[in-house]
């Protein structure tokens, strides 16, 4: 996720910093320039950042003997359901 602190500088008063949120899925370019480039809606763009995040996604390390832990515990609550 990306979000971002704007600076903006105002005359006579300094800088004041402006929480601004700055999607990844929004589009805040000119109708010219979002025409241009594509004409990509935001539904064609949350399908790719997905499809792009599941891609790059890297399961965080985890201790063998937790994972051992783990499945056993699966397994036991498989075997104790009745199908």
């Amino acid at each position: 996720m990306t979000g971002a602190l704007k600076v903006y500088a105002r005359a006579n008063q300094g800088a004041v910093i402006v929480p601004f949120w700055e999607s990844e899925v929004a589009d805040n370019n000119s109708f010219e320039q979002w025409r241009d480039a594509g004409e990509k809606d935001a539904l064609v763009r949350a399908n790719a950042r997905w499809k792009k995040l599941l891609a790059e996604y890297e399961a965080p390390p985890l201790d063998p003997a937790i994972d051992n832990e783990l499945a056993d515990f699966c397994a036991r609550k498989k075997s104790a359901q009745s199908d």
